[in-house]
């Protein structure tokens, strides 16, 4: 009896492709058809998934319901980009745009390029993490010493283009610490350690440093197909500054004038 729902299953499924091709009669030429592509998701996605199918003469965008196990669309028979966002804010044909001021998205992505000069493509996709959570937890040597002002992320990739490759653009983020003094940003993949964070003490000093090389020499990898989240605890006195992890720390010391 357990058989039963999975037989069910296969043949509904099996139903459903023969239905969608019914569109194009045996008489007709069946180069002339579209191509029928199944895009099967082992993980249903959580979020509404925005899918961009496009090639030359030819766009289609729709929106998949989130928990979808799968979704067919018809292609002409040539090669054909389909690329996908969940959440679907700010994705559009071009890719994803992430406005200055604004950090990026909790974006899962998948990009395919298809030769589709046949009747049915069926592909597995799994959406990948493209984006890093960044928390720096805010730690004073001395327990008087006030709290930054404010701490801003800078960097050279503002979004993902058509290609889902990262974007180049001018990227902004303003954090403040919270009751818990920890500042969180979203990042979008990067393609260099060309990152900057701009920290402005409460005296309204500002620091520079480096963050994309910091984030590299503590092991942290953007070319991974799922990005992982990072977290830096920021030692911070007048005269110095330590960003550190559980196995690795770099202090970088400046002079301070009374």
């Amino acid at each position: 009896m357990a058989r039963y729902p999975r037989i069910c299953l296969v043949f509904l499924e099996s139903l459903l492709i023969t239905v969608s091709f019914l569109g194009c009669s045996v008489k007709e030429d069946r180069d002339r058809c579209p191509c029928h592509l199944e895009l099967y998701f082992p993980e249903p996605p959580g979020e509404p998934v925005a899918i961009y199918a496009f090639a030359e003469g030819f766009s289609r965008s729709d929106t998949i319901p989130a928990g979808s196990a799968g979704y067919i669309v018809e292609v002409p028979r040539r090669d054909v980009s389909v690329n996908l966002y969940s959440p679907p804010e700010l994705s559009s044909y071009e890719g994803l745009a992430i406005p200055y001021g604004q950090d990026c998205p909790p974006v899962m992505m998948a990009s395919r390029k298809y030769d589709a000069s046949c009747e049915f493509i069926r592909d597995t996709v799994r959406l990948r993490k493209n984006y890093c959570r960044l928390s720096l937890r805010l730690v004073p040597s001395d327990p008087s010493e006030p709290y930054p002002f404010s701490l801003t992320v800078r960097g050279e990739v503002c979004g993902y283009g058509r290609n889902a490759l990262p974007l180049a653009g001018p990227f902004g983020f303003r954090m403040r610490p919270g009751e818990d003094k920890v500042c969180t940003v979203g990042l979008p993949r990067q393609r260099d350690d060309s990152l900057l964070l701009d920290i402005v003490s409460a005296d309204g000093t500002l620091r520079t440093f480096a963050l994309g090389e910091i984030m590299a020499a503590s092991g942290y990898d953007w070319s991974l197909p799922d990005l992982e989240d990072c977290e830096l605890v920021v030692d911070y006195s007048r005269t110095s500054v330590t960003f550190r992890t559980d196995y690795w720390s770099r202090t970088f010391s400046f002079e301070y004038f009374l």
